[in-house]
């Protein structure tokens, strides 16, 4: 996913312009919309934020200074004149992928806002906004970029996306049949928390998986191959079965908790799979530690740190990680050379 896309959603697909650290407003009565019962079935990611706690948190703060974030660019870019911090609610954004014969297809998103007070869909843009017909979608629309829309479904909800994801959104608005998915996404985002993220792998995605192993392996069946050659075939089957084995995972950031770590679970097709990722991911943290400690722009401290910056357990077909929030400020500080802290 492009940076300019990720920006985006994280602001709530909008202009964060209002000052960091100022009180968002609480939703008024009514603004509370089933944001996860309209994810559609064929999801394959899945993002939910509360801007509001989201933008207030020292986390935010620490995001928004360092190149992580560039708030700027995504004001001054976004077409729209919303104020996340204190316009929206809550914000649900999903990317689906479509399959044909064993290979990706195309790429549809789409974005559900709940506001905290009514709007009409024109006053939400900067200029002008032009009126649309979104191919498939029978509602109103305004044109939010090359090949996306924007649409109010009701007073207070806010879609924003590819015309054919808006149809799905919003059929599964109204009502639509809730498939084994549908669990799965409800179990994941409708928790506490201002940021929370899932990802499953249908069975679409296992298909393409699989056909693209079996192509590497039916085209590298020659007697004669340099190592480097025998050396990438490795490691791309490596990479491609580990795909194969991945499930799902889950991600989930409570903020109002000022101790509470970023907790995530990843589930495997085998026990193996967890403990691979499980032991690797220990093993690899040293290294991450020693990478944050000596970032470019930084000095080097030469101290012995107090704690992991995680930890990772594994029982099952499940890997657990806990990333403590000092790990996530000296991911943010490495990002900015700027903000390095002093020599002992």
């Amino acid at each position: 996913m492009r940076r300019s896309l990720w920006a985006a959603v994280v602001l709530g697909l909008a202009a964060a312009t209002a000052p960091a650290g100022s009180p968002a407003p609480a939703a008024p009565a009514g603004a509370t919309v089933d944001l996860v019962g309209c994810i559609p079935e064929e999801t394959l990611f899945a993002l939910r934020a509360r801007p509001g706690p989201l933008m207030a948190s020292d986390l935010w703060k620490a995001a928004a200074a360092s190149k992580v974030i560039d708030r700027e660019k995504a004001v001054r870019e976004s077409p729209l004149a919303i104020d996340a911090e204190k316009d929206v609610a809550d914000g649900v954004f999903a990317l689906a992928m479509q399959f044909k014969d064993g290979r990706p297809r195309e790429s549809s998103w789409g974005a559900l806002l709940a506001m905290t007070r009514d709007v009409e869909a024109a006053a939400l843009f900067k200029k002008r906004a032009k009126t649309a017909t979104a191919p498939g979608f029978d509602r109103q629309a305004y044109v939010h970029g090359p090949g996306t829309f924007l649409a109010v479904l009701a007073p207070r909800l806010v879609l924003i996306g590819t015309p054919d994801y808006l149809a799905r959104m919003a059929a599964a608005a109204e009502g639509g049949k809730a498939g084994p998915a549908q669990t799965f996404w409800r179990q994941a985002l409708d928790r506490p928390g201002e940021l929370l993220a899932a990802a499953r792998a249908p069975e679409g995605l296992r298909q393409v998986l699989q056909k693209a192993r079996d192509d590497l392996l039916a085209n590298s069946g020659r007697s004669r191959m340099s190592q480097l050659e025998i050396g990438r075939l490795v490691g791309t089957d490596f990479l491609i079965r580990l795909g194969l084995e991945f499930r799902s995972a889950v991600a989930v950031l409570d903020l109002s908790r000022p101790a509470e770590p970023l907790r995530a679970s990843i589930e495997f097709a085998s026990e193996d799979g967890a403990a691979f990722i499980g032991s690797g991911l220990n093993l690899l943290e040293p290294s991450i530690d020693l990478a944050l400690e000596y970032a470019p722009g930084r000095p080097a401290l030469g101290s012995v740190r107090e704690a992991a910056l995680y930890r990772a357990t594994y029982a099952g077909k499940e890997t657990s990680i806990a990333v403590t929030r000092a790990a996530l400020d000296r991911f943010f500080s490495a990002a900015n050379p700027d903000r390095t802290r002093k020599q002992p």
